[in-house]
């Protein structure tokens, strides 16, 4: 039996990898790399946002079942203009 994965445990899954990437957090706190949809009253800048395009699971040939899946990593920074 195939386990699909919901697009929350997908998301989840790609901002922990994030956050634990070194490459990644010496540019941007892990605090500040979240869900698109996270709905917090403060954030800092810069920052990074995951969003969910698309999962849908798909059956080959052979019968095994595939996951595909895609989403968008955003950064955001603030730039001040004078």
């Amino acid at each position: 039996m195939a386990i699909h994965l919901s697009n929350a445990d997908i998301q989840a899954a790609i901002v922990a990898k994030l956050k634990a990437s070194t490459q990644v957090t010496a540019k941007v706190s892990a605090l500040e790399i979240r869900e698109d949809q996270w709905q917090g009253t403060e954030f800092v800048y810069p920052n990074i946002r995951v969003r969910m395009i698309s999962n849908r699971p798909y059956e080959s040939e052979d019968c095994t079942i595939i996951d595909f899946y895609s989403w968008d990593t955003s950064p955001y920074s603030r730039c001040f203009h004078l």
